[in-house]
């Protein structure tokens, strides 16, 4: 299956146009409008997956709904120190997951509009949450997240979600109710939190970043390029990913389509820097703690998997493959050792040692493309032998588990 989170393109839009599909068709489109190249000079092109790579077994069928099929056989194979905590069906496949503040809980967004919540450690569903505007297949879910917790800003007990037909919506999953919903007008595909204040960013289809302060509800910003066309200041095709610094008050990331990843300045009208050549098609951006460096996770056939210079925006290092390649969705770093990554054609999961650079734990053969992971809580500080560089090279037992989505289910892993 090579559908995605792009759920999108039943309209058309005033951006540019390519030649072929700009990223993976998801199983949401009844119809795929053919995208056309972005101006040249932007980073290296590359051929993009024709109409028959982009059909899926899932397409809706012409009188609606979805077709239903049995899906691949489930083969997956792991390579490392890894095992499976857990593996939920939640009846539609899951667009992305998220953990809770505490861990306690972990939430799976499907492509019929529903958001289930299941116990970590029981894995018991607990709850879902939906109503009567994302119900359907034209409310998929895009991305969920929660407000991060500081001494300031306490555990909430909400989770805020985007959905492909325009909303926001904050669910007080204690209550099992909406607390209020956002509507735009457009295609919104995720949403980022400020590291310490009670702020947010969308972004989709319409190329703009939208900047929303979360207690008084009310949209303060619309961040976008400029009208200067030699100058790259801000996106030129959908946005797919957003990352803050979390060691900066007003700098934030953004990707998308047009192979560019876009560093702003909200004391800045548009786009500071960017970086070119890096094709996102999933929330496939992270910065690490320190704020010193980012990863980069593209929708290619090669330097799929980078690691960039915050300050110069320069290389650091290409991640190349061990043996199983893979175009990729999504990605994180997981602690100041490890990070890790997701993606599909083919299916699997990487965690990679930044140390070694090469892979301590593969998952591969999986049935269905991986859109999304999320990082699950901590095991702890380093001790002092361990910053004394005495980890073993493949030592996983400080990776924290994960959760992440594998077609209709939500599946949790730990290392050993």
């Amino acid at each position: 299956m090579n559908y995605i989170l792009t759920l999108i393109v039943h309209t058309t839009m005033n951006q540019p146009r390519r030649k072929s599909v700009a990223g993976p068709a998801h199983l949401g489109l009844a119809e795929l409008q053919p995208v056309r190249a972005a101006p040249t000079g932007l980073g290296p092109r590359r051929n993009e997956p024709d109409e028959s790579e982009t059909a899926s077994k899932g397409i809706p069928e012409s009188g609606g709904g979805f077709k239903k099929s049995r899906g691949p056989k489930d083969n997956t194979t792991i390579e490392g120190k890894c095992t499976v905590l857990s593996s939920v069906e939640c009846g539609a496949d899951q667009l992305c997951c998220q953990y809770n503040e505490d861990f306690t809980m972990y939430a799976g967004g499907g492509v019929d509009g529903n958001i289930k919540i299941f116990n970590s450690e029981t894995n018991d569903m607990l709850m879902n949450l939906s109503d009567s505007e994302v119900q359907g297949r034209t409310a998929s879910v895009t991305c969920i997240k929660h407000r991060p917790v500081t001494k300031t800003y306490p555990i909430n007990n909400c989770f805020t979600c985007t959905y492909v037909n325009g909303l926001v919506k904050c669910w007080n999953y204690n209550f099992k109710e909406c607390v209020y919903t956002i509507r735009e007008s457009r295609q919104t595909y995720g949403l980022t939190y400020h590291p310490r204040l009670p702020k947010f960013i969308t972004y989709g289809d319409n190329m703009k970043i939208y900047l929303y302060d979360e207690e008084t509800k009310v949209q303060e910003r619309v961040l976008q390029a400029s009208d200067r066309k030699e100058v790259h200041d801000g996106p030129i095709s959908r946005v797919f990913a957003g990352r803050f610094n979390p060691r900066s008050n007003y700098e934030f990331l953004t990707g998308g389509w047009d192979d560019l990843v876009h560093l702003w300045d909200l004391r800045a009208p548009h786009a500071v820097k960017y970086i070119s050549g890096v094709h996102l098609c999933g929330e496939g951006l992270d910065i690490n703690k320190k704020g010193t460096e980012i990863l980069t996770c593209s929708w290619r056939a090669e330097d799929q998997l980078q690691l960039w210079d915050y300050s110069t925006f320069k290389l650091i290092s290409t991640f190349y493959p061990d043996v199983h390649t893979s175009k990729l969705y999504c990605g994180r770093f997981m602690n100041s050792e490890f990070l890790s990554c997701c993606g599909g054609d083919t299916a699997l999961i990487r965690v990679v040692d930044l140390q070694t650079s090469y892979s301590s734990v593969v998952i591969h053969n999986l049935p269905s493309a991986v859109y999304h992971l999320n990082i699950g809580p901590s095991k702890g500080a380093k001790t002092k032998a361990a910053d004394d560089d005495s980890r073993q090279k493949g030592d996983v037992t400080r990776v924290p588990k994960l959760c992440y989505t594998c077609g209709r289910k939500l599946v949790q892993i730990d290392f050993v």
